[in-house]
């Protein structure tokens, strides 16, 4: 016996006795389930806070037991080779998963997985949510390498071998089908967040699979019509506006909208100090002549950008697995701006990215953007970190303003103050007596600030703020979304919502709600009747009733009005996508 073998047996002393001397693929198998089964429970302590769950370590091994039985159809070594290939995918998916849920609180998703060619200026991003505890999905693959190096013999092809393994696949693919039923039955089972506990984290995966096959060109039965008009109907009823702002409805018609989306901005920072230094001074000053809501909740999912994109521009919650910006990018959306261009507006979109990032060169037309300024069509085009600085994208969007029609509809996206978090020194602002993340987040969302306070007050400066509305707000949590801790306080998953217009007296709603509500309450604003965006699944900010304080992952504020329907509104959101309900007869 080799000094190898030895090894291997003294690790594994059962399987190397007698009784299984002609078994040793199988002690190869036994140790890849072992492995596998115990890197599930790593994960969904993880997720969870807990290591593993009893559904876990019921579906789990069957459900390793079906995805190995392809080894019985290899010969020699090619069986072991098999199962080491096996272990290592799912090593590298579930460690894949792990990071991923860092930021997204789930596992990797199908449609993610499918769209990483649109990960290629994302390797920071990446890079910034790893963690060194990652490494132990891996540390059993040295081992399982070092079995089939000691092992010379192969597993043959015996009837008592055959018949064994067609025993443990019937009983595990029943365990496994049992299982998956169950799903639906309460209503912790049908919610995404809880499958892999349900299914173990292998299982997720498998019925993702399943579902994204099942569901693919789905098109909407009688009875999701049916549910989607008289969700829509429902909803209708929340436009209405609360008697202390019955005279803002059509304050602002007719005027131009600058909209500036700022990357990972918390609401928490707004009015903060750190070391004596404000954080944002600009947006400081900005509130005190605007309509202020400090209580709106991120509501991005899996697109997370594009997510707060889709929100604000169509007021419809995000699709509940990947992005509709990759899934169904040519999709005919009702959006904002549609309907400013219902009323003469030219609405163009501007970020400091490649064209085809996110697929936003198919989607933007389809979201009714006459016109979308990529990286290409910049003049300065200086970057860091994930694209083109915020300084740059300003002076730009300067440009196009001037050469631009009135009305017009201006969005921004910008990017400097991305995760990882990471500036040149010089555009540093922040005194920090520490060096951590944390204070690197702090100095991302200054420099963020203070280009935006020059775009500002160069919009003064050129009068282009006259017959103007500004709105900021945040696309999603930025320090408290990507990192483990922090020093800061909580931020309550709340991102900014303002709404600024030169000589408005500074009006704070305290109105919970979600990003969801931009749209409507900008309408309201803007002077169009509720039956014209009759579409949107937003409420009114400025209404006597409560916004939609929901989250994506259906967690609803305790305060929020109606819960029932705002977690139906998730489901029907996803099939409004995923149908493409607006160019149905139902549409």
């Amino acid at each position: 016996m080799s000094t190898m073998s030895k090894i291997i047996g003294r690790i594994f002393p059962t399987f190397t006795s007698a009784r299984f001397a002609e078994y040793r693929i199988p002690r190869l198998w036994v140790i890849t389930l072992v492995a596998l089964v115990a890197k599930s429970g790593l994960l969904t302590g993880s997720l969870y806070g807990i290591l593993g769950s009893l559904a876990t370590a019921i579906v789990a091994p069957p459900l390793l037991c079906l995805l190995s039985i392809p080894a019985l159809a290899l010969r020699r070594r090619g069986q072991a080779t098999y199962l080491l290939l096996l272990n290592g995918l799912l090593s590298f998916l579930l460690a894949g998963d792990a990071v991923y849920a860092r930021a997204f609180q789930e596992p990797l998703g199908l449609h993610t997985l499918a769209a990483a060619r649109t990960m290629d200026d994302m390797a920071g991003s990446i890079t910034a949510m790893l963690n060194w505890t990652d490494l132990a999905y891996f540390a059993d693959l040295p081992v399982a390498l070092a079995a089939i190096i000691a092992s010379r013999d192969a597993m043959t092809h015996s009837s008592r071998r055959l018949g064994t393994f067609a025993v443990v696949g019937t009983l595990s693919a029943a365990v496994v089908l049992t299982q998956i039923l169950q799903i639906g039955v309460g209503s912790h089972l049908s919610d995404r967040r809880f499958l892999p506990l349900t299914l173990s984290p292998v299982g997720f995966h498998v019925y993702d699979v399943a579902s994204a096959v099942s569901n693919r060109d789905r098109d909407l039965s009688r009875e999701d019509l049916s549910d989607i008009r008289a969700w829509l109907g429902e909803n209708a009823r929340y436009q209405a506006p609360d008697h202390a702002f019955k005279t803002l409805h059509g304050n602002v018609t007719g005027k131009n909208l600058i909209v500036v989306q700022i990357e990972s901005l918390e609401q928490s920072l707004l009015g903060q100090r750190v070391n004596g230094e404000a954080i944002t001074p600009n947006l400081n000053r900005l509130i005190g002549e605007s309509i202020y809501f400090p209580n709106v909740v991120q509501q991005v999912k899996d697109g997370n950008t594009s997510d707060a994109m889709l929100l604000f521009n169509t007021s419809t919650y995000p699709l509940r697995s990947g992005s509709a910006f990759l899934r169904f990018p040519e999709n005919n959306f009702q959006t904002l701006p549609k309907l400013l261009s219902s009323d003469g507006y030219t609405p163009i979109a501007i970020q400091g990215d490649a064209e085809e990032f996110w697929n936003r060169d198919r989607t933007y037309p389809s979201l009714g953007f006459s016109d979308y300024v990529s990286e290409n069509r910049f003049e300065d085009r200086r970057e860091v970190g994930m694209g083109i600085i915020d300084e740059s994208l300003y002076k730009q969007s300067i440009i196009e303003l001037q050469r631009l029609q009135e009305p017009f509809y201006l969005h921004l996206t910008t990017m400097t103050s991305h995760t990882p978090f990471e500036l040149p020194e010089e555009m540093k602002l922040l005194e920090m007596q520490r060096s951590d993340q944390t204070s690197n987040y702090l100095q991302s969302v200054r420099y963020a600030d203070e280009a935006f306070g020059e775009f500002y007050a160069d919009l003064k400066r050129r009068g282009l703020l006259e017959n103007s509305v500004l709105v900021v707000y945040g696309d999603h949590e930025g320090i408290h979304k990507y990192a483990d801790s922090t020093w800061l306080p909580d931020n309550n998953a709340r991102v900014p919502f303002i709404i600024h217009t030169p000589d408005l007296k500074g009006i704070t709603v305290e109105n919970p709600g979600g990003q969801v509500d931009m749209l409507p309450t900008l309408a309201y604003l803007f002077g169009f009747d509720p039956e014209e965006y009759a579409w949107a699944m937003g409420r009114n900010l400025l209404g006597p009733h409560t916004g939609s304080a929901i989250l994506s992952s259906g967690d609803v504020l305790p305060e929020a009005d109606d819960a029932e329907h705002l977690q139906e509104g998730l489901r029907v959101a996803n099939l409004i996508i995923s149908g493409d309900y607006f160019s149905s007869s139902g549409g």
